[in-house]
């Protein structure tokens, strides 16, 4: 998974980078998916 690569580059805990990546490998036609993504990552 993509995501799993991203995480890698950087720390985790750089959510806005982490919002910045996401944003540019999904469409924002996917905005849901991406705030899901989004809402899990600053769960942990």
């Amino acid at each position: 998974m993509v995501l799993h690569e991203i995480v890698h580059e950087k720390p985790i805990d750089d959510i806005d980078y982490l919002k910045e990546r996401i944003l540019w490998i999904w469409d924002k036609s996917d905005q849901s998916k991406i705030n899901s993504t989004i809402h899990q990552f600053e769960k942990q």
